[in-house]
C-alpha cells in the first residue's frame, strides 16, 4: 500500500500561486488507464479521480496499491507536471520484490528474479510469466553494477530515450576474470587448486613474488584428475617447452632457477592459462609468461608452453618449487567468463 504525497503538501502554479481548483490524476503506470485511489488506509472509500486539490492547493488523502502514474493539471486542465511510477516501491505487491508466480504485476513495476537480476514489467496483469525466461513480458532492467561498470564480465548498456523513463538495459558480453579463489603462500611445500570444473573453458593462474626457500630452484606444476588426492608425478606424465622441449615428471614453470637471497628484488612472477580442463579429448595445455630473478641476482623473462601427456581430465592444479618450501608469493586462480 501506498500513500502519496507528505503531510500538507500544497501544490503551486508556475507562477508559484497557489494551485486552487488544480487536481492529480491517477493512472496505471505507463498508461492512460485510471488507477483507484482511496481517501483511508484500508482501501474501502473511492476518491474521485481526478483527486481534487483544495482551495489552497492541497491534496486530500490519496492511498493505493502498488505503483501509479500521477499527473498534476491546474484548474483549466493544463498538465504543469507528470510523475511515472509513483508508489511504494518496496510493497509487497512485487515491486522490487522477488518475483511470485501468483502476484499481477503493473508495468513498469520492478521485482527481482529468481537469477538475482531486476527486472521491470513490460505490460500491465502481468501474472505467471517468470521474468528471467519471459523477454516478451520483462525485460532486465540493472544489476548490482561493480565500480568498473560491469558484473561478472557483462558490460550494461542503458538506453533512457524510451518514454516511461526507465532506460532499456542491453547485457553485453565481454572476457572477464571472475577471481575464484587466492593463496598467501608462507613457507609451504605446495600451493594446491581443486574444485576446477566444467565452470569455465579457460582458466588463469596469477603468480606475484614467488620466492623458494631453496635458493635456485625451479617452480613446478603438476595436475590432478581426483580431485587433488594425488598429483601425477611419473617421469613422463609432462613435456614442457621454454627453449627446448623436455618430457619430465612435472612442468617447469622458468628455464633458471629462483634466487631467494636479495629481499628487494622481486620474486618470480606469472600468468598462466589452460583451457577446458574437464575435456577428455585432448592433452590439457598450459601458456604462460614470466618474469624470474635468477640465484645470482640476473633478470630474465620468457614465455612457454607445456601440457599433461595423457588424455586426462584436470580438476586440481599444484605449484611447488623443485626443492624446499615455497617461502612466500600470491597464488591467484581466475576463471574467464565468456558468456
Amino acid at each position: 500500500m501506498a500513500r502519496f504525497g507528505s503531510l500538507r503538501t500544497q501544490y503551486f502554479t508556475e507562477d508559484n500561486e497557489v494551485l486552487a481548483g488544480g487536481s492529480v490524476t491517477f493512472y496505471e503506470p505507463g498508461t492512460t488507464t485510471l488507477k483507484t485511489t482511496y481517501s483511508d488506509n484500508a482501501q474501502t472509500i473511492a476518491n474521485t479521480n481526478p483527486v481534487e486539490l483544495s482551495a489552497s492547493g492541497v491534496l486530500p488523502n490519496v492511498f493505493f496499491s502498488g505503483l501509479a502514474k500521477a499527473v498534476l493539471k491546474d484548474s483549466s486542465g493544463v498538465i504543469i507536471q507528470t510523475r511515472d511510477p509513483v508508489g511504494d516501491f518496496s510493497s509487497d505487491d512485487g515491486a522490487f520484490s522477488t518475483w511470485s508466480v501468483d502476484v499481477s504485476y503493473s508495468v513498469n513495476q520492478v521485482v527481482t528474479g529468481s537469477d538475482g537480476y531486476f527486472y521491470v514489467s513490460q505490460q500491465n496483469a502481468n501474472i505467471g510469466n517468470d521474468p528471467t525466461v519471459s523477454p516478451t513480458e520483462w525485460k532486465l532492467f540493472v544489476e548490482k553494477i561493480g565500480f568498473d561498470g560491469t558484473v561478472d564480465g557483462n558490460v550494461y548498456v542503458v538506453d533512457t530515450s524510451d518514454d516511461q523513463g526507465i532506460g532499456n538495459v542491453t547485457k553485453n558480453t565481454v572476457r572477464a576474470l571472475v577471481p575464484i579463489s587466492s593463496v598467501v603462500a608462507a613457507n609451504v611445500a605446495t600451493v594446491d587448486f581443486t574444485g576446477i570444473d566444467s565452470t569455465y573453458d579457460e582458466y588463469q593462474v596469477h603468480i606475484f613474488d614467488a620466492r623458494p626457500a631453496t635458493n635456485n630452484t625451479v617452480l613446478q606444476l603438476r595436475t590432478s584428475s581426483d580431485g587433488g588426492s594425488t598429483f601425477d608425478s611419473g617421469a613422463g606424465n609432462y613435456r614442457y617447452f621454454i627453449s627446448s622441449q623436455t618430457d619430465a615428471a612435472a612442468i617447469n614453470l622458468s628455464n633458471s632457477g629462483s634466487g631467494n637471497a636479495d629481499v628487494n628484488e622481486t620474486g618470480f612472477r606469472c600468468v598462466i592459462k589452460f583451457f577446458n580442463p574437464s575435456g577428455t579429448a585432448l592433452y590439457k595445455e598450459f601458456i604462460w609468461q614470466y618474469s624470474n630473478i635468477t640465484d645470482v641476482a640476473n633478470y630474465e623473462q620468457g614465455i612457454g608452453c607445456g601440457q599433461r601427456a595423457a588424455v586426462a581430465d584436470i580438476d586440481a592444479i599444484r605449484f611447488f618449487f623443485d626443492s624446499g618450501n615455497i617461502a612466500s608469493g600470491t597464488f591467484t586462480l581466475y576463471g574467464v567468463r565468456t558468456s
